[in-house]
């Protein structure tokens, strides 16, 4: 019989603290990367779902119930492929900036826009949501998510505190000028 490991609020919140060390050949070197919490994720994700909006209603079957398939065929859906370039290239940079902030240094979106050779960002980013073990399935639930609900990035990308109420500059805090739409 398989025993099942109780845990303790320490030893979920321990996996934000794990380092991958990773090699990229146009930096020359390492980056220690950490991976994306639940909440970190969910604010990439919104920026990145940003390009594109969802409208129509809701169709009812006789129950009463909303009929999904009907309701797929009525919805009509808007990209902005420039604004979707642009939001899919500021979550990459949020994504990066989260994974190389830790307790004892915070990168800014800024800084990680200064990044070379071009295309390194797409790269880095990249390899923060596999290490953050997110699918390109669980990318498209959150865009689809957000766009049936009809929401939108109008939040602050950064929190000032996070969900255990640490000051900003801890691991979870990154400082970011990306406008809010």
């Amino acid at each position: 019989m398989t025993e099942t490991q109780r845990l303790n609020k320490a030893a979920i919140l321990n996996g934000r603290d794990q380092v991958y060390y990773e090699y990229f050949d146009e930096l020359g070197g390492e980056l220690a990367l950490h991976p994306l919490t639940e909440g970190q994720f969910s604010q990439v994700a919104a920026i990145k779902a940003a390009g594109s909006k969802m409208s129509g209603k809701a169709v009812m079957n006789s129950r009463g119930e909303v009929d999904k398939a009907a309701t797929s065929q009525n919805m009509e859906i808007t990209i902005d492929l420039q604004k979707a370039q642009e939001m899919e290239f500021e979550s990459d940079v949020l994504a990066i900036a989260y994974s190389l902030s830790d307790r004892n240094e915070t990168w800014t979106d800024r800084e990680v826009k200064q990044l070379r050779p071009p295309g390194i960002i797409k790269k880095i980013a990249k390899r923060v949501m596999e290490i953050s073990e997110v699918t390109p399935e669980q990318i498209e639930q959150v865009r689809s998510f957000r766009e049936k609900r009809g929401g939108d990035s109008d939040h602050e990308p950064t929190p000032d505190r996070d969900s255990a109420g640490e000051e900003p500059g801890g691991a979870d805090t990154v400082t970011s000028d990306i406008p809010a739409n």
